[in-house]
């Protein structure tokens, strides 16, 4: 849960950077990159980029390379997040309470997923865009709650159950 909620937090990071550095469409197509899996970034490739684009502004090697990295963290973090509910799942069960909330977030990072997918592909429409946005928040939010509840859980099951202090016999039953 931590590693998937800290992931979260560095792609929200990512995703600001792209953000200020006008890098959202630095790369216009998914899921290649200028129709490669990583983009060539010499001066040459760069020169060649910017004269199919249709927008005013030039992109640079900076940019692709942010837009990669951003691209990159999504399958971290829905890795770690996919993995956590698994993981959870199997030791818990369907029913428990974290086990809900963690397949909760696992569909939520699908959602933010596609959500960046479509980002890409609908040259960055506002509404998309904005759902992809508020949906990092959420993932990160849903993250962070589910640490909290696995701590109290934690703490109330150790809370729970009985301690023999090292070095004192438990009493047996005499029949």
């Amino acid at each position: 849960l931590v590693a998937g909620t800290a992931a979260v937090f560095l792609q929200l990071v990512l995703g600001a950077a792209m953000r200020h550095q006008h890098a959202g469409l630095a790369i216009p197509d998914f899921p290649s990159a200028y129709g490669q899996w990583w983009p060539a970034t010499d001066s040459e490739s760069l020169l060649r980029y910017n004269q199919r684009r249709t927008h005013e502004s030039e992109v640079t090697a900076f940019q692709i390379h942010l837009q990669m990295v951003h691209r990159l963290g999504a399958v971290l973090c829905f890795s770690l997040i996919w993995g956590a509910a698994i993981q959870t799942v199997r030791r818990l069960g369907r029913g428990a309470l974290l086990s809900r909330g963690v397949m909760v977030w696992a569909g939520l990072v699908l959602m933010q997923f596609s959500l960046g997918m479509l980002t890409i592909w609908t040259n960055k429409a506002a509404d998309v865009a904005t759902l992809h946005v508020a949906g990092g928040a959420l993932l990160l939010l849903n993250g962070t709650v589910l640490i909290l509840v696995a701590r109290k859980l934690t703490v109330a099951a150790r809370s729970a159950a009985p301690v023999t202090p090292v070095g004192v016999i438990a009493p047996t039953a005499v029949s």
